[in-house]
């Protein structure tokens, strides 16, 4: 099972909510996600 998220600009809060997310997937469903995806056309220069 993969995870997407499409946004327009990827910020450092925008990923850590994406951890989040992945997280309380796992605990819902019992099944880790294997890919975690962002898909955005920007990012900041700072590597994260």
């Amino acid at each position: 099972m993969r995870y997407y998220e499409f946004t327009s600009h990827a910020r450092k809060s925008d990923i850590t909510l994406f951890k989040k997310k992945a997280i309380f997937y796992e605990k819902k469903t019992g099944r880790k996600p294997s890919r975690l995806i962002i898909i955005t056309p920007y990012t900041p220069m700072k590597k994260y």
